[in-house]
């Protein structure tokens, strides 16, 4: 993993903001792996868009309760605009709240957040986030340049993996579903287990990547899988329910 990880701080109380970032500087500086990363901060939001616009951080902590916009509002601007930002992969950037409350999960989780922190920050908390960060990005990085071949229009198509939302088993194929695009190979759903062990099995013709997992819950007497950029939800078979739970973020769990 490269440790050249731009990481973005908002927090309109300076006091948290400092405390925030000196935790952060001292975990990543005993970390092999993230030391080098540059940390920037502000707590003003009209800045924070200029240091986004121009250091493209992987990584932004922020705060929900603040005036002017509230850190889920900002999330969900991130979103939108992302692309237009100069953020490729979509993956990115990955968002981690801090609020004094617990009753924003859903509304975190609903913006696709990678995580939250309660305050006041504790830095086995953040050392936590960091380690579910690293283990992400360790996937990331491992599929970043393998490509799954399709052939589509006469042409074939390398579509880089984590591109893939999931694998479906459809009759004698099996549907490659991207955020814009579905295509069909010759192959089985085995035969990708197998061979891309980073996909998670959530029932017989689902092959999941867990980079998209969202939410997991329950509707009548029936577990699913709701994945990121993407309507549908998938079907969980009762077999493969345990297996998920010991992969999924508990908070994912509704």
């Amino acid at each position: 993993m490269a440790n050249n990880i731009n990481i973005l701080l908002l927090d309109d109380e300076i006091l948290a903001l400092s405390y925030l970032k000196d935790t952060i500087s001292d975990v990543i500086n005993n970390n092999k792996t993230l030391f080098g990363s540059t940390i920037y901060s502000t707590t003003n939001q009209t800045e924070f868009w200029d240091i986004l616009a121009k250091t493209l951080p992987k990584i932004i902590f922020l705060d929900i309760q603040m005036p002017r916009k509230t850190g889920i509002e900002i999330a969900e601007e991130i979103h939108r605009k992302k692309e237009n930002i100069g953020y490729k992969n979509q993956n990115f950037p990955i968002i981690i709240f801090t609020t004094a409350y617990d009753t924003y999960g859903y509304q975190a989780f609903k913006v696709n957040a990678f995580d939250y922190i309660l305050k006041p920050i504790d830095e086995d908390n953040v050392l936590k986030v960091f380690n579910k960060i690293l283990d992400t990005y360790d996937s990331f990085l491992r599929t970043d340049k393998e490509t799954i071949t399709v052939h589509s229009s006469g042409i074939d198509i390398e579509i880089p993996l984590n591109d893939i939302l999931y694998f479906k088993a459809d009759m004698k194929y099996i549907a490659v579903i991207t955020e814009k695009k579905e295509f069909l190979i010759n192959t089985t759903l085995l035969i990708l287990e197998e061979k891309y062990s980073q996909f998670v099995k959530i029932h017989r013709a689902y092959l999941v990547n867990p980079l998209y997992f969202s939410k997991f819950y329950k509707r009548d007497n029936h577990w699913f899988l709701s994945i990121k950029n993407h309507e549908q939800s998938l079907p969980v078979s009762r077999r493969q329910k345990l297996e998920i739970e010991k992969k999924i973020d508990y908070k994912l769990i509704i």
